[in-house]
């Protein structure tokens, strides 16, 4: 399960100013592996494929994507960053909803193979949304999710 917590209603910038009422959200999600991964989330990004496989994720701007944290196998593992943080309420509407003629995707969760030749090149890739509840919070919208199997 996918969740989103908020992070900072008020953000102590450089010089110790504080903005008051912008709202940043952590991702946080549970998660098993079976192997060592690396997860990334990316927002605002487009699927590059090579021969019809999706080989990465591009966000439109290279801040819109977390840095890669690298777990070991396991279940139950909790992923949470809370240095990185993301204000939805800075975006437009229609940038946290998936348009099918643009094919951009406003969060993709990848979770990447982290050991072993075997398996490297294999990923469990979240696309997802976000809405908005009618309170001014966000939740994530799960759309789809893939498994990438390389063969090479």
């Amino acid at each position: 399960m996918y969740a989103m917590s908020k992070c900072n209603e008020n953000l102590k910038l450089p010089g110790g100013e504080v903005e008051k009422g912008r709202c940043c959200y952590n991702i946080e999600f549970t998660f098993d592996a079976d192997t060592q991964v690396a997860i990334t989330i990316y927002y605002q990004a487009i699927e590059e494929y090579h021969n019809g496989v999706p080989i990465r994720y591009l966000p439109q701007d290279s801040s819109l994507q977390s840095e890669t944290v690298h777990f070991k196998r396991g279940v139950c593992q909790q992923f949470c960053l809370p240095s990185h943080s993301v204000n939805l309420s800075e975006w437009a509407d229609e940038e946290l909803l998936f348009d099918m003629d643009k094919d951009v995707y406003p969060m993709v969760v990848q979770a990447v193979v982290d050991e072993g030749d075997d398996h490297m090149g294999h990923s469990h890739v979240l696309l997802a949304t976000f809405e908005k509840h009618m309170d001014g919070s966000y939740c994530v919208k799960p759309l789809k999710q893939k498994q990438v199997v390389s063969s090479c």
